[in-house]
Order: structure tokens, then sequence, then C-alpha cells
């Protein structure tokens, strides 16, 4: 079989997916992906919490690929509706605000001390014990599902910080030794990671308006002129070639073709950018989403569903967002050896300090932790 013989028996599906926090959960998506033969090209955009794949249909279907998705530790769905995108963006918020109600009166009580000193860091270490649990499960499940994929993603990296500070607090609050706690810095780490989430999933609702734009303009339904001559109105997708398309003044033309009677003034600035209204007349060819703002028209259609002039530009735009950039696709594979060469550090840094500087083991430990949370996105 021939290259393009082989690509024309390939089906692209486009897909959402939930739960990617950054670039390295996108590799570990594509990499999995990638590991089936069936599956020939894989694109996973976080931007747009979106995945492109292209696969034979007679070797895979769709349950198959969304499952290798949900092995990869995320989930996937076919299409994301305006309520699951307001649910998304319902849930960053709540968890930013959980994180928020904790992590500021623990700061509050960490800085001023107003309590008595046993029961100011009772409070401080129930608040950061709460976030730990709560806020910090998100963490645990993706650093569990990225090393059960032989990966790190920046989900290790915050959970080995806040654990390290958390854990070592508790350890040096319950056994009473001394040394700094650092419940404050894993509270603050939680408020900050889900702010710059919800930011981040707000920023997303609207980094593809360019292509809902495109997608408004085209309509829903066409009114055609059946056998009998008389007027139907049904919907755009069951046009055919060769229809007859009515289409009044002030009214959307819904398909490409050319005009068999009527002319009429096309305001075509939405499709091709011209600000000035085109006059059209018979025999002149009309693009789907340009309106007719004068006159009407009888259209005979050409080109229907995804190959008109404006599915074709979607889907261009589609392609353009979803595909990666060359600077993009760097900064993939910067962050694939970022979480382990950040832990290497670490380790190092505990050695000099311990091993060769001779300081204490909490001291070395709390220099060591120091460079983890820093390290944190």
């Amino acid at each position: 079989m021939t290259d393009s013989e082989e690509k024309k028996k390939l089906t692209r599906l486009n897909f959402k997916i939930e739960g990617m926090h950054c670039a390295n959960c996108a590799l570990t998506i594509e990499k999995k992906l990638s590991e089936s033969p069936s599956i020939k090209r894989a694109v996973v955009n976080l931007a747009l919490n979106e995945g492109v794949v292209e696969f034979d249909p007679e070797k895979m279907n769709l349950p198959e690929i969304f499952n290798l998705v949900k092995e990869s530790g995320y989930s996937a769905t076919d299409k994301t509706s305006a309520e699951q995108k307001e649910k998304f963006y319902k849930t960053s918020l709540f968890r930013f605000l959980w994180s928020l109600f904790f992590s500021g009166p623990l700061v509050f009580l960490h800085m001023l001390h107003p309590l008595p000193e046993h029961l100011n860091m009772l409070i401080i270490f129930i608040f950061a014990t709460i976030l730990q649990f709560t806020s910090g499960l998100i963490f645990y499940r993706g650093s569990y599902y990225s090393l059960k994929n032989k990966s790190t993603n920046m989900d290790v990296l915050v959970a080995l910080g806040v654990s390290s500070a958390y854990f070592y607090s508790a350890i040096i609050y319950l056994f009473k030794i001394d040394g700094m706690y650092f419940f404050e810095a894993a509270a603050m780490l939680f408020t900050f990671i889900t702010f710059g989430k919800f930011l981040e999933d707000k920023a997303k609702g609207q980094a593809s308006s360019a292509l809902k734009k495109l997608i408004a303009l085209q309509s829903k339904f066409a009114r055609t002129i059946n056998k009998a001559g008389k007027e139907e109105e049904i919907p755009v997708e069951l046009v055919l070639e060769n229809d007859i398309v009515l289409v009044r003044s002030g009214e959307k033309i819904p398909v490409d073709g050319v005009i068999t009677d009527g002319k009429a003034s096309i305001n075509e600035s939405m499709v091709t950018g011209e600000s000035f209204p085109v006059e059209k007349r018979s025999g002149d060819a009309v693009i789907g989403g340009t309106i007719n703002l004068n006159g009407l028209l009888k259209i005979k259609t050409g080109k229907t569903g995804s190959n008109t002039f404006l599915s074709q530009i979607i889907q261009m735009v589609s392609d353009a967002q979803t595909d990666k950039a060359p600077i993009q696709r760097f900064a993939d594979r910067v962050s694939n050896i970022f979480v382990p060469v950040v832990v290497s550090i670490a380790l190092f840094t505990f050695i000099v300090w311990f091993f060769i500087v001779k300081e204490e083991f909490f001291i070395a430990l709390k220099i060591t932790i120091s460079v983890l949370i820093i390290a944190c996105p």
C-alpha cells in the first residue's frame, strides 16, 4: 500500500483531554498514544486541552483511544459542552478558594503568632494537614500516573516539594525537635499553583474565540426548493450538491454555490475581509457564511458540508491551533528533563551539606527542601 493510500485509510479524531497541568502531561499522553501501532500520528495541545490522532479505524476504535488516555492518568471526551467548560472553570475556582481559605489564616498565624504558642502551632498544623490531603491529592494522583508511565511531570516536582516541606515540619512539630517549620511554604505553594490553574482555565476558555466566531458564521438551516417546487427548510447538513437554495434579503448564504436567478449585494467581509459589499448576479459564485444584503437569490449548491470554503478555513485554523510551534516542541523536550535535573540538584545539595560540610541532618534536609520548593512551577 502506498503512503497516499494509507493516508486515505486513516481517520482523524479531535478530542478533549481533562487533567493536564504542564507540558510534560501532554508529552506523556502523546508518548502513550504513539506506542499504539494503529495510531500513525498523535498531537496533544496543552493550551487547548485538546488531542488529535490519526488512526486506522479497522484496527482501533474511539473507546480504545480514550482508554489509552485514561491509562496515562487523564480523561478524554469526544466533545466539551458549554456546561462542562463552565464546570471545569468553577472547579478550578473552588480549588483556589479552598486553598486560600486555609493558607491565608495559616500564614497570618505563622507570621504574627497572635495566639498562645501551643494553640497557634496546633491550628497551623491542622490547617496544613487539611490542605496536604485535599489540595495535594490531585498532585499525588498525577505523580502516580506519571511515574507509572516512566515519566516525570510537574506534578512529581510539586508533590516532592510540598510533601518534603510538610512531613519535615510535621516531624519537627510532633517530636518536638528544634528546627524551622515549612507549613506555610507548602500551603502557599498550593494556593499559588491553584490560582495559576484557575487563570489558565479562564484563559483557555478564550483561547479558541476566533474559531468559535468562524463556526458561528455557519448557517444551521437552509431553505431549499424541492422537486414539487415548494420551499422547505432543512438542516444545512442535509443539503446536497445541485440542490436549489433560496436566500432572501438579510439572510446568510448557507452553502457554496452559483447564483441561478436574481442579483444582490453580498457582504463577504467576514470571509474575505472585503469591507465593501460585492455585487453578484446570475452565474456568479457565492460563499457559504456570507450575507445577502438585498435581493432574492436562487443558488445551485456546489460544495457542501466539510468541503465548503468556510469549513476548510475552520479546519485550517483548528489544525493551526492544535499543532505545535517549534518553540513549543523545544519546551516539551526541556520539560521532560527539567524534573529529573531538579531532583538531582536537590540530592546533590543534601550530599554536599550533610557529608562534606558536615551540617546537621535537619539543616541539610531544610536546604534540600528549599531547592525543591523554589523549583516548583
